[in-house]
């Protein structure tokens, strides 16, 4: 299963995006494909934070497009929302005891342990962070090809 990182979805849904048309193509790709693909909590939340404040985008959305874009994306039978549950501290613990994180460095391993313990197999993110988890394979669909 791929799971869709935060700026990939930012870069999808704001067209004043430099990364409009590429991360809009990689997605769009999921979205029309019958494996399933994921979206993380975190990422969603993070996805209205970044895109609903002054800066970068001005204007930011509303909390409405946000959710119009979400809306779109469910549309997917595909897509599954993951998160924490049960069994999960444990693969937080161990990613976190692994990689010794500080500040925003944690949300990063919250991310990446979510994904771990749903089976993702590909991470699409275009933050390089996520490439020091050898635990799960990172790729950046706005310069790698998709499948």
């Amino acid at each position: 299963m791929i799971a869709v990182d935060t700026d990939i979805l930012v870069y999808c849904h704001r067209m004043d995006s430099p990364h409009h048309i590429k991360a809009l193509v990689a997605v769009e790709r999921l979205v029309k494909r019958d494996e399933p693909w994921a979206i993380p909590w975190p990422c969603m939340i993070e996805f209205i934070d970044t895109v609903s404040r002054n800066r970068p985008y001005n204007p930011p959305s509303s909390i409405e497009q946000c959710f119009k874009a979400f809306d779109k994306w469910r549309k997917s039978s595909s897509l599954q929302f993951i998160g924490e549950g049960p069994g999960y501290y444990e693969k937080f613990r161990k990613l976190a005891a692994s990689q010794n994180p500080v500040g925003d460095e944690i949300e990063d391993i919250r991310i990446a342990a979510i994904c771990i313990h749903h089976g993702v197999d590909e991470f699409w993110s275009a933050d390089r962070d996520f490439s020091s988890f050898s635990s799960i394979r990172c790729k950046d669909p706005l310069i790698i090809p998709n499948r």
